[in-house]
């Protein structure tokens, strides 16, 4: 069994929450799928130790991705805590 469908699900999964919370009508909502989001980078990262050290991928490449995918999550935990200080939009009628 091989990590690779695991790997791009992570991948995916970030970008692919980010765009749906965008486009939810309240700062709570697009708070909660960049929480998502955050969980999917994680994940990704440590999908990608996991690879190296199994020998899917070379340690300096995976190190290189993971390190990204760190600095996305810390990049996404920055805007939530951005988009969570917005004011309430008012509730659709």
């Amino acid at each position: 069994m091989t990590a690779w469908p695991q790997i791009v699900r992570a991948a995916a999964s970030v970008p692919a929450n980010i765009a749906e919370g965008a486009m939810r009508s309240s700062s709570r909502d697009f708070a909660r799928f960049l929480s998502i989001s955050i969980g999917s980078a994680a994940e990704l990262h440590t999908l990608l130790l996991i690879a190296a050290d199994s020998g899917l991928l070379p340690v300096e490449i995976a190190n290189a991705a993971a390190t990204e995918a760190r600095e996305i999550r810390l990049m996404l935990v920055g805007l939530r805590a951005r988009v969570m200080r917005l004011p309430r939009l008012p509730a659709a009628r």
